[in-house]
């Protein structure tokens, strides 16, 4: 916990009117997070991760927030110390401040100011050129989506790619992800952009695809550069089926017919990882 004499050498914010709280508050807003260049990193385990990750340029801390009730918390004076060693600004927040930022109903009171990632920006051509990438299509839901960013990053992905779908700057997606976006890069674009791009893309392209007619993917061979395509709730759109390269398909018995878009892409890309180590010890 924070000792209150410490607290009280931090700014506090007391009115819900006030500026900056209106600002953080509409972090909420992707326009608005792009209009700002910030998003909010809302939750212990969240400002844990961040700071681990203080070096990225992906969300890089700016501000550490600590309300009246997170200040109580036993880790919360050590996540002080360590915001102070970083530079970071470090404001107390009373707790309907807190809650409007958060909206939360019983928020941690502890959060992050974060910078963003660029906007649409261009995949990391190194890491491309040596791994699997996870490309999801239509994925509307931040959680469901964040929920692949941490699936990708336990599989060893070179990262994700977001089509048409939720916003990877979302404080959702970042929940979701459990802090796998502060490492993994997560860009976004539109279906048109991945069109316009596709023939620059150092990347071969597979479908992942519910026809049994496709190829097995236990017998396809998960060769990096990779990026495989992923639908959402829709599927994968036909416009975008029509760059791959390859169709691939997981087989389900039991009478099953679909399995969970997190479960079915853990299973492509740890097979895929599998696939790339046991030729890395054959060479």
């Amino acid at each position: 916990m924070i000792a209150q004499p410490e607290l009280q050498t931090l700014r506090r914010i007391a009115s819900k009117a006030n500026p900056r709280v209106k600002d953080w508050a509409a972090l909420s807003d992707k326009a608005e997070r792009r209009r700002q260049g910030l998003t909010l990193a809302e939750g212990r385990r969240l400002v844990e991760e961040g700071f681990k990750r203080s070096g990225s340029a992906l969300f890089p801390p700016k501000a550490f927030l600590v309300s009246d009730r997170g200040a109580e918390r036993p880790e919360a004076g050590v996540l002080l110390a360590r915001a102070r060693e970083l530079g970071l600004e470090c404001i107390n927040l009373s707790e309907p401040c807190c809650q409007k930022i958060t909206r939360q109903i019983a928020p941690d009171g502890l959060a992050l100011v974060c910078g963003i990632p660029e906007a649409d920006g261009d995949l990391p051509t190194g890491t491309c050129m040596s791994g699997i990438w996870l490309v999801a299509d239509g994925v509307q839901d931040p959680g469901n989506a964040g929920a692949l960013a941490r699936t990708a990053l336990a599989a060893g992905a070179a990262g994700c790619l977001f089509l048409d779908g939720a916003d990877p700057t979302s404080p959702k997606f970042l929940r979701g992800s459990m802090g796998a976006a502060f490492t993994l890069p997560c860009p976004s674009w539109t279906s048109a952009d991945f069109a316009r791009r596709r023939s620059n893309l150092p990347l071969r392209i597979a479908i992942a695809t519910a026809d049994p007619t496709a190829r097995d993917y236990r017998n396809y061979p998960c060769e990096p550069p990779l990026g495989i395509i992923m639908g959402g709730e829709k599927g994968v759109s036909d416009a975008l089926a029509a760059l791959a390269d390859d169709r691939i398909h997981i087989p389900l018995s039991g009478g099953v017919e679909s399995l969970n878009l997190a479960v079915a892409a853990g299973i492509l890309l740890f097979t895929g990882r599998s696939s790339v180590n046991k030729a890395r010890t054959a060479m």
